[in-house]
Parts: structure tokens; C-alpha cells; sequence
């Protein structure tokens, strides 16, 4: 027993947090379409539900930066991947100290709109310094900005160039103007930059020869790596959690921040790469977005069908040499070999029921009311199993004779994975109806209308289980019936 107990623990099947497996990814990474139009520029705004595997792609892109680099690609990542997110610290920037709440009334859009141009300039110019690169007008941009006390003199720092930006800006009134000169000494060769950075009202200066703006700036930038044939992608990720204590700021930041991507078109070889939970853009679009239509063509959403999810879970699997010797399969015809691949499936799954294979019922298990799963969950699923596996070993059950895993540990696991999905992303994303969530407990298989009027008797129905629907809670059956969705019906005892 003690053995078998070994042999579960030994397995890997990575992590369910993208994040917290960058070095190990190329081993589960799934070279979907979705990576290959990425990778290829065909798309720079990528959409999909929390879990869906937008961080493994942006993880997966900064793994292959040396690749990247010599096909003419410096990638500038504009967010820490793991950690503290960079742009809470947002939640301090102001421009004027008058403002009570500097987090929502000091921040119009277009003082946002500034902010980002100045810290995307910044760490561009600072990503292209750590590159040695040699463009004319970035060496002159860079020792101004040094002057500044822009560039972390320790090198490329997020944190940092995010203070410093921030520290920066809330000096100052209005952020409009940049005044470079370059003076050269004729016998040394000597640069010495003699410009200053302006923040004057932009009337009083319009006329006056040598002033530019911050997108006159990247306009030089532009024009240095376009000489030397070199694309830069700025890239920004987990903006869901950058804002999340803070709706209203978050709404502006989202916004201004497509205004900026649109205003970035004009510009041949700098492009921002932005990855988004589809439910924030659709809010935004709701909102008002002005840019929505616009970026439609630049935008992807990530769809996650049964195959895919299959070969997810396959590539986590198959990593795992000791099962492959276990079970007698060889990975590389493995790889070849769908049917093989399902062959593995059954050697590790037993049949909960007669009606469909186990990656159905799981996949069935782990689906909200909009019919969505994310490889989150699968993921999730297989080390929850694994881990319920070995502790109905420790209690003394008997091991699976055949599969590797038991029926009683896949339904432990579905009950876990229903408790992780309730408690850490249902009610933190939806913290307005974390409470009503948990109203649903040990409610009827099928809920009538009769019964959300007694359990919320102050709330409009209509409205309520529409809001319900679109967190993915709650299915509408028929006009007066409505069901919880499967992932959340273990955590909530509804049988």
C-alpha cells in the first residue's frame, strides 16, 4: 500500500495557475490555433473566461522571447507575471491633491490615457537599453529619461518604472510635452543631453520648435526599430486582478487603455498584445466603449471544445514516464495516436456509469450554466484526484484493481473542485452576490420560480436570475424553472 501511495505522490500534473508553472510549461503547453495567431501577429487582444489559459500563452510567449528575438520580436512584458500586480499601484496616482478620493474623481480618462503612454514609453525604453539597442533617437529618449529619474538604474524593474512613472506624473499638473535637445561635443563626441521634460499648458507652447509628445516620441522609437527591421510587442496580462478593489478605476484604466491601443496603430513596428477576461470586455462594451468596434478584427476569444480539453488533460497525463511505463504505452506512438491516447484514458479512469466514458462525465462535472470548462478546472481535477486517491489509501480502502484512480476518488475530486471553483472564483469575481450564492444551499434539483420568491422575497426575479445567468450560476430549464449548474452543485449539496 505504502508503495502505491509513493507512486500517486510521485506524479506531476503541474499546476491549475499558469503562473506558478512558467519553467514547466513547455512540457503541458498544447500548441492550439490560438497560439499559432498569436505568435504569427494575427491577433493582439486575446479574450477568454478566468482559467481558460490566457496566462499560459502570455507565460508561453515570454519563455520563447529568444526565439521571438530572432525572428526580429522584443517582447516587453508591461506586468509582473507572478506576484503583486504592477497596476494596483494605480490606486495612488493623482494629479491633484485637492481630490478627496484620488482613485476615482482625480483620474479622468485622459489623465489615464497619459499615464499609460508614459509607462509604456518608459519600459519600452528601458526594455530596449537592457537589449543594447543602438537606435539614434532611443539613446536619446533614454538619457532624458534618465535625467528624469525615470529608468531604474538597476536595471528592467517593473515595480519600479511604475513608481517611478507614477512619482512622476503626480508632480505635475498637466502631462503633455517633452522638450529633448542633444548637445554634441565636437572632439570627444561627447552626448550631453540638454533638454528638459515641459508639462506647460500645450497653447502657450504649440509654436515653440522642439517640444513632443509622448506619441511624438514613440514616433522616433518607431522609426529606429523600423530601420533596423525589429517589431516590439508590449504585453499585459492579468488585468482582472489589477483593479479588483477598485470597479471604477478599473472601468476608466480598461477604457483609456483601448484608446491608447487604438492610437497605437499608427505606429508600423510597436504594438500592444493585451489578454482580457471575456466578461471584463463585455462589460466594457456595455459600458461604452467607444474603440469596441474597432477591435474586432484584432481580437480572438479562446473556445475550449472537448477536444482541446482532451488534449489537455492528455499532455498532462502522458507526462508522467512512470505511467506510460505502467500502463505499457510508448509516447511517441502516443502522440500520433488518438486512439491510443483514449486507450490511456481508460487505463487511468474507471466508468462512473454506463452512458459515457469517464472524460464525458468529467467534463459534465466540471461545466457552469453556460456551458463553459476551462482546463482551470481540469487541471485542477487531476490533482485533486490524485490527492484523493492517495488519502482513500491511507484510510485503508482498497486500491483500484485495474485504473489508476477509483470511482470514489473521482467523485471526492469533483466535490473539491467544486468547492475551489465556489469559494475562490465564483464569489470573489461576483463579491455583490457572494451571500445569495450560498442562499442555494441544499436547494431542489430543479428551482421554481415559487421557491426564489420565497428565498429572496425583496428581489425582482427576472433581473436576479438574470444576473445569475451570466456568471454561468444558474440554467434556465423552461419559462418557470431553473437549475444551479454542475460545478457548483457538490459544494452546495444539491443532489
Amino acid at each position: 500500500m505504502e508503495e502505491k501511495i509513493k507512486f500517486l505522490d510521485s506524479l506531476q500534473f503541474g499546476s491549475s495557475v499558469a503562473e506558478d508553472e512558467k519553467r514547466e510549461l513547455g512540457r503541458y503547453f498544447v500548441n492550439t490555433m490560438f497560439w499559432r495567431n498569436l505568435v504569427n501577429d494575427r491577433h493582439d487582444i486575446l479574450l477568454g473566461p478566468k482559467g481558460c489559459g490566457k496566462s499560459a500563452l502570455y507565460l508561453n510567449l515570454l519563455n520563447q522571447s529568444s526565439m521571438l528575438r530572432e525572428k526580429g520580436v522584443i517582447l516587453v512584458e508591461a506586468e509582473n507575471p507572478k506576484g503583486d500586480t504592477v497596476f494596483s499601484l494605480l490606486n495612488k496616482a493623482t494629479k491633484n491633491s485637492l481630490y478627496e478620493s484620488p482613485t476615482i474623481e482625480a483620474l479622468i480618462e485622459d489623465d489615464i490615457v497619459d499615464f499609460w503612454k508614459l509607462y509604456f514609453l518608459v519600459t519600452v525604453v528601458t526594455k530596449l537599453k537592457e537589449q543594447q539597442f543602438k537606435g539614434k533617437n532611443c539613446k536619446t529618449i533614454l538619457r532624458l529619461f534618465e535625467e528624469a529619474n525615470l529608468i531604474p538604474p538597476e536595471g528592467f524593474s517593473l515595480t519600479k518604472i511604475f513608481k517611478n512613472v507614477l512619482h512622476f506624473i503626480g508632480q505635475v499638473a498637466t502631462l503633455r510635452f517633452f522638450q529633448p535637445e542633444a548637445e554634441i561635443d565636437p572632439i570627444s563626441g561627447k552626448i550631453t543631453i540638454k533638454g528638459k521634460i515641459s508639462f506647460q499648458d500645450y497653447k502657450t507652447i504649440e509654436n515653440k520648435v522642439g517640444f513632443a509628445t509622448t506619441d511624438d516620441l514613440f514616433e522616433r522609437i518607431d522609426e529606429d526599430v523600423q530601420s533596423m527591421g525589429v517589431f516590439i510587442w508590449i504585453l499585459l496580462d492579468r488585468l482582472d486582478v489589477a483593479f479588483i478593489d477598485t470597479k471604477e478605476l478599473e472601468r476608466r484604466a480598461l477604457k483609456s487603455l483601448f484608446s491608447v491601443y487604438n492610437n497605437f496603430k499608427k505606429f508600423n513596428n510597436i504594438k500592444i498584445k493585451i489578454f482580457l477576461r471575456s466578461d471584463i470586455m463585455t462589460k466594457l462594451s456595455y459600458d461604452g466603449l467607444r474603440e469596441a468596434s474597432h477591435l474586432v478584427p484584432k481580437m480572438n476569444t479562446i473556445v475550449v471544445d472537448e477536444a482541446l480539453a482532451f488534449n489537455i488533460m492528455y499532455k498532462r497525463i502522458a507526462a508522467n514516464e512512470t505511467v506510460l511505463e505502467k500502463y505499457a504505452f510508448d509516447k511517441a506512438q502516443l502522440d500520433q495516436n488518438i486512439d491510443l491516447q483514449r486507450n490511456l484514458m481508460a487505463a487511468i479512469f474507471p466508468e462512473i456509469n454506463k452512458e459515457e466514458e469517464p472524460f464525458k462525465w468529467i467534463i459534465k462535472n466540471i461545466k457552469d450554466a453556460n456551458d463553459e470548462y476551462t482546463p482551470r478546472e481540469m487541471i485542477n481535477f487531476l490533482l485533486r484526484c490524485r490527492e484523493a486517491q492517495m488519502d482513500l489509501l491511507v484510510q485503508g480502502h482498497l486500491p483500484p484493481e485495474k485504473t489508476l484512480f477509483s470511482r470514489d476518488a473521482m467523485q471526492k475530486a469533483i466535490h473539491m473542485v467544486s468547492s475551489d471553483k465556489f469559494q475562490f472564483t465564483l464569489q470573489p469575481e461576483n463579491p455583490d452576490l457572494a451571500e445569495k450564492f450560498l442562499a442555494f444551499k441544499k436547494a431542489p434539483l430543479v428551482i421554481s420560480e415559487s421557491w426564489l420568491r420565497t428565498t429572496f422575497p425583496d428581489l425582482d426575479i427576472p433581473t436576479f436570475t438574470a444576473g445569475l445567468a451570466r456568471t454561468g450560476f444558474l440554467a434556465r430549464i423552461d419559462e418557470k424553472t431553473f437549475q444551479v449548474s454542475n460545478i457548483y452543485r457538490p459544494y452546495l449539496s444539491i443532489a
